[in-house]
């Protein structure tokens, strides 16, 4: 393969990872196909398989990389303005039509798309890179290594979905800021 195919084939890919997010915007995550996502991104349902086998693992994949593009946790120097860009982010993306949409498809149990184990897979490594991201936090003193960091963030995103779910209200700069506040003076090392 030439360095032109190979960075073809990386488009591709992620043409298709965008399309499942699209696709994911306009159904429940159980209703999402292999086939809907190929034909929105203009491809080959084969090609895509080659990749991808099936739905689960299409869909972890299309996640972790808008996770990845949208949502990861900045590196600005502190553990406050760290996770206030972070929300900042999340709010930014829950706020649009098609973010409210995504989160909307993924309130779902794991039946619904976790029939070979991807949703586990999906977690883990989403956890995993919430670790890493909150490792600089601890590295500074600012959050205790007792403290779990992925229940930080799990915290964090809880607080700012009761706006969307509970008031059906876009998430505001004050909720970011006040979530991202309240939370940290309960993982702050103690003086």
């Amino acid at each position: 393969m030439t360095q032109t195919d190979s960075s073809i084939l990386a488009f591709d890919e992620q043409l298709v990872l965008d399309a499942a997010i699209e696709e994911l915007t306009t159904t429940s995550a159980g209703m999402v196909t292999v086939a809907a996502v190929a034909k929105r991104a203009g491809v080959a349902v084969e090609d895509v398989r080659r990749t991808w086998p099936n739905q689960p693992e299409l869909l972890t994949a299309a996640l972790m990389h808008y996770g990845q593009r949208r949502l990861s946790i900045p590196d600005t120097g502190s553990l406050r303005g760290d996770l206030l860009g972070y929300a900042r982010r999340f709010a930014d993306e829950m706020n649009s039509q098609a973010g409210r949409r995504l989160l909307d498809a993924l309130l779902v149990t794991p039946k619904d798309w976790d029939v070979t184990g991807w949703r586990t897979a999906f977690v883990a490594a989403r956890n995993a890179l919430t670790a890493a991201a909150l490792q600089r936090s601890v590295d500074r003193g600012e959050l205790r290594p007792d403290v779990d960091p992925v229940r930080v963030v799990d915290l964090l995103l809880a607080g700012l979905r009761v706006p969307l779910h509970l008031y059906d209200r876009p998430i505001s700069d004050a909720d970011c800021v006040f979530a991202v506040d309240t939370l940290l003076n309960g993982v702050r090392p103690k003086d």
